[in-house]
């Protein structure tokens, strides 16, 4: 018999009254599956015990059910960014002209301005150059004529078109007279053109394989800038307030009561030529010092900051709410010699003496707190055509003062070098970088114990390149050069005046033909061991003592995501993904279950 032709014994006197639900059962015939009317009698002919026992069962089975659904959903659902959330830094200093035609030693400026404004390429993580405002290009066989096609859909921030004209414009104004630019020598040898509303020729005097490297630079709107008097463009609200094409915009700006800018706010542009950023707020701070800054992190008024200097790495390392990334830089610091402004150092094994007593480990040590890399050649390790086995000088007083002494110096009455009554003297000049400050003090405190009269020239980092570098007025410049592929701009003697980058007075034919070589072949196998050759002559030579490769610490708050930069050119490279940065999230359903 089955399960509903079964007979039941009432609980109770009050159970008769189901007797029409027995008879109804009563007169089932033995069918495998229940019809609606038996299912909804069913519970009348339950005990309580198992009326609560199913319903347990159910609830055990829905819960069931419903956490495999979940788990499916869970294990094929990608955590993706989604707009919102805001980011705010600490600097030190404050902007001046948020102009991409007028940066020049202000951090400042050069952190926020590639945010607000787009050039026709930008650097990637690489060093290479990806299309920004440009979309494509083509070049001819003899790398002399660029054509160059924009993009349509680009938009000033105030919603007007971006076009050639604008292009042409912000070329003009490089090349030209009136604006005073530190990319003047970018443009020499260029003749732009336009062809249509987006496209562009430039037509070059000599061929140059990598121009898109040069064309990084921000672009300005002609409908704003083109009515500005030459004799105001300093004082032109629009370097405060700039209207840009990048993906953040200029949105309000504060000031003490002194006038001064105690912070700036920049926001999300959705209408970005590419992808636009999650984050839809910036707020960068303003400090004069780093004390002020690191305790405004600790206090988390900041959420990151510009760097870490080494003197305060230790207290950043202990907050919890920060990372701290490290970032590798394509730079080297190094002591260039100019013999031609004191005669010691044209002589070879005087340089050698000096390299001998410089101790670049105390320099990592004490300056970087450890974060940096001790180098011997101006080509950086990991970089195409490193030479691992060259022959280096050893950190020792007792072996530089030999050497010196075959040449002829001894040590005076005063316990000063020197040979025939001529006292050695030397003047070290860098600029008010902490880093390098510190950096002189402890190479003079080497060279002093040699017996040398040592001179220290501390100038202010944002005058030394006019009244320094550029006129070449030093004998020796403690300074960091960002590097790239081609070594020939800063070594190959034809650039060792300004505006060259060659910062010594080094001449050597050898090696300016080796540097060419690998100059007009750049992809020819045969340049590796011209890159051996080449920095043999410069360990052998010893133009400059080369110190370290810096790292560089930037702490980042831990609710920032998506950061993934690792190399950088320059200190503001570290904001030049920041459109990948997010801190909200939302799931997304894939069929396909993630790795």
């Amino acid at each position: 018999m089955s399960f509903f032709n079964r007979k039941s014994q009432p609980d109770s006197l009050e159970d008769s009254s189901s007797s029409a639900d027995q008879k109804l059962l009563s007169q089932l015939t033995n069918k495998k599956w229940p019809n609606l009317a038996q299912v909804r009698a069913l519970p009348n002919l339950l005990s309580a015990t198992e009326r609560l026992t199913i319903k347990i069962l159910s609830l055990i089975g829905v819960a069931a059910i419903a956490g495999l659904i979940l788990a499916f959903y869970f294990s094929h659902a990608l955590l993706v960014p989604k707009v919102g959330g805001q980011y705010t830094e600490g600097l030190i200093g404050g902007p001046q002209y948020l102009n991409p035609l007028l940066l020049a030693g202000n951090e400042v400026d050069q952190d926020l301005t590639p945010l607000i404004f787009d050039g026709l390429f930008k650097t990637n993580n690489n060093g290479a150059s990806d299309p920004n405002l440009a979309e494509s290009f083509q070049v001819s066989p003899d790398n002399k004529v660029y054509t160059i096609q924009l993009r349509k859909n680009a938009l000033w921030h105030d919603g007007k078109k971006f076009t050639a004209d604008d292009v042409l414009f912000t070329t003009e104004a490089i090349q030209g007279s009136d604006w005073i630019t530190p990319l003047k020598n970018l443009l020499k040898g260029m003749a732009f053109e336009k062809i249509n509303d987006y496209a562009i020729k430039i037509t070059l005097t000599e061929a140059q394989a990598n121009l898109t490297n040069n064309l990084t630079f921000g672009i300005l709107p002609q409908h704003l800038w083109l009515t500005i008097n030459p004799a105001s463009l300093l004082l032109t609200e629009l370097n405060r307030k700039p209207i840009g094409t990048g993906p953040f915009q200029f949105k309000s700006l504060t000031k003490d009561k002194n006038g001064a800018i105690r912070n700036i706010v920049l926001a999300r542009n959705p209408n970005y030529h590419l992808t636009p950023a999650y984050l839809t707020e910036l707020t960068f701070k303003f400090y004069p010092d780093w004390e002020t800054a690191v305790t405004a992190l600790k206090n988390q008024n900041v959420e990151g900051l510009s760097l870490v200097p080494a003197d305060w790495q230790k207290e950043v390392e202990n907050n919890k709410n920060v990372r701290l990334y490290s970032l590798s830089l394509p730079q080297y610091t190094a002591i260039f010699f100019n013999g031609k402004k004191n005669a010691l150092l044209q002589d070879k094994k005087f340089r050698q003496a000096l390299a001998q007593a410089v101790d670049r480990q105390q320099i990592v040590d004490q300056t970087l707190a450890g974060k940096g890399l001790i180098i011997n050649t101006p080509i950086l390790p990991n970089n195409s055509g490193y030479n691992p086995n060259l022959s280096t000088y050893s950190f020792s007083i007792d072996n530089a003062a030999q050497t010196l002494a075959t040449l002829g110096w001894t040590k005076n009455d005063q316990g000063l070098l020197a040979k025939n009554k001529t006292v050695a003297e030397l003047t070290l000049t860098t600029n008010d970088k902490p880093e390098y400050k510190q950096t002189a003090e402890i190479i003079k405190d080497s060279w002093q114990k040699l017996g040398l009269k040592v001179n220290l020239q501390i100038i202010p980092k944002d005058q030394i390149f006019n009244t320094v570098i550029s006129p070449r007025n030093y004998e020796m410049l403690l300074f960091g050069e960002m590097i790239k592929s081609d070594p020939m701009p800063f070594w190959h003697s034809s650039f060792s005046k300004d505006p060259g980058r060659n910062l010594t007075s080094w001449q050597n034919k050898e090696a300016d033909g080796l540097l060419e070589k690998i100059h007009d072949n750049p992809n020819d196998p045969g340049n590796g061991p011209r890159y051996q050759r080449f920095q043999e002559l410069i360990a052998e030579e010893m133009p400059a003592i080369f110190l370290y490769n810096p790292i560089q610490l930037y702490p980042l708050s831990q609710r920032i995501q998506g950061f993934t930069t690792r190399r950088i050119l320059t200190n503001s490279d570290r904001l030049s993904r920041l459109t990948d940065w997010y801190i909200q999230t939302s799931r997304k359903f894939s069929w396909t279950k993630p790795n």
